[in-house]
């Protein structure tokens, strides 16, 4: 949770907590943030690589598959083919090595895979979780241990069986994980979490999330080839909170403040577009466009930032409500 003049109250942080697991970009059988207790290590996000396990050791916790990749070999989970274990096998490894679950990665091996130890452990591994019914969201699956596991952990069984995700296996080095042509890597600028996390819409971190979901190469992201494809981008992060309630006095806050300012208050996927391009989120040379690790500061976008909206500003970063703002403590009884 953020802090200082950046707080956020208790209930944005719990919606963003909640679209970001109905998304799949983290997975966790809890509800609440406050609930995860790192001892298990009771959390795993779709974007890295799950924390304090040897280099050589592969978990026997969670993995995730996008989604578009699931559709394509599901069938043969289905009928029970070993290709479909082959696969996840691959990717169980892929994801504990890289963080990463893209197409981009093969697998390199010192002998024929048939022959590796190492990886028909893995294999085992695998056939004991729950390929028949893993968990589905918006983006990924997630494949999860199942009561067999437990069993051999000797742990009670929970939801997810997360009780067994901090038991690991440990492998010799007969393969490795490779870069087939580029990495996949999602760093989101200090920048915006910092500076613009009061200014802007609701919407804006899942779309944020969406747009830095690029490929990363040589300490940047790849750009996008043009309008088009980023637009199309931001569009999919407008998509992922649907369900999702929304304060309304925050975005009425918001839209007060892009008022003041006679600026547009994006709804719209080019709305957001043309916004990030003037905050410099977004910076276009030619037809490509970039993602730039700076942008200006609110302070320079803004001409105008009022002393009372920046009240009520502090005001519902605190306590969710800009009421308190209108009211008097004299008038109060």
């Amino acid at each position: 949770m953020l802090k200082g003049n950046n707080l956020l109250t208790q209930n944005e942080f719990q919606t963003s907590f909640n679209s970001l697991k109905e998304a799949g970009y983290i997975f966790t059988p809890h509800d609440t943030f406050d609930q995860i207790k790192k001892k298990h290590r009771d959390i795993r996000v779709a974007i890295d690589i799950p924390e304090n396990f040897p280099e050589n050791g592969i978990s026997f916790g969670p993995f995730p598959v996008p989604i578009l990749y699931y559709e394509s070999y599901k069938n043969l989970i289905e009928q029970n083919k070993a290709e479909a274990t082959v696969l996840l096998a691959f990717k169980k490894i892929q994801y504990e090595r890289t963080g990463n679950t893209s197409s981009e990665f093969k697998l390199q091996t010192n002998m024929e895979l048939h022959e590796s130890k190492d990886f028909s452990s893995v294999i085992n591994l695998i056939s004991n979780f729950e390929l028949k019914k893993p968990h589905l969201s918006t983006n990924y699956v997630w494949y999860y241990p199942g009561d067999n596991i437990a069993k051999i952990c000797k742990r009670r069984k929970s939801k997810f069986n997360y009780l067994c995700w901090d038991a690991f296996t440990n492998l010799n080095k007969e393969f490795n994980i490779i870069q087939s042509q580029k990495n996949t890597h999602i760093h989101i600028p200090n920048h915006y979490l910092d500076k613009w996390s009061n200014y802007l819409p609701g919407d804006t971190y899942e779309i944020i999330f969406e747009l830095y979901n690029r490929p990363f190469k040589n300490g940047n992201h790849l750009s996008y080839q043009n309008e088009t494809e980023c637009i199309k981008k931001i569009n999919d992060g407008l998509k992922i909170p649907e369900k999702r309630s929304k304060n309304p006095d925050r975005e009425l806050l918001i839209f007060e403040l892009f008022s003041i300012n006679q600026i547009k208050y994006p709804i719209q996927a080019e709305d957001y577009f043309h916004l990030f391009k003037k905050i410099g989120i977004l910076e276009q040379k030619g037809s490509r466009i970039h993602l730039p690790n700076q942008f200006k500061e609110p302070s320079v976008f803004f001409k105008t930032i009022p002393a009372d909206w920046k009240k009520k500003s502090d005001n519902i970063s605190k306590t969710g409500s800009i009421l308190f703002s209108y009211i008097n403590p004299d008038e109060l009884i």
